[in-house]
């Protein structure tokens, strides 16, 4: 996806509106979307986990408890469209 404007900074807020209506996530169950809440997102995540079966129980066991404990209290209001990833270059 692309964008352009008069300014590399309106090029920028043309792109971020363009990717704000795109639907990023299709899994194939069509469970999520970009409306879903984060925490419906964990569950979806944690589920898949069981269904691979590839990590030991207590790395499992681990992953929820940080994803029920320490994440919430920074994602748990907000939709999977509001998360997004800010790069910092030091």
């Amino acid at each position: 996806m692309q964008s352009t404007g008069t300014s590399a900074r309106a090029a920028e807020r043309a792109l971020k509106r363009k990717l704000s209506k795109r639907k990023l996530m299709q899994p194939t169950n069509s469970f999520l979307t970009p409306d879903n809440p984060f925490t419906e997102l964990v569950t979806y995540w944690l589920d898949d986990i069981d269904a691979e079966g590839r990590i030991s129980k207590t790395t499992r066991n681990l992953y929820e408890r940080n994803m029920r404990t320490l994440v919430p209290p920074v994602f748990q209001y907000l939709t999977l469209r509001e998360i997004g990833v800010v790069r910092s270059i030091h």
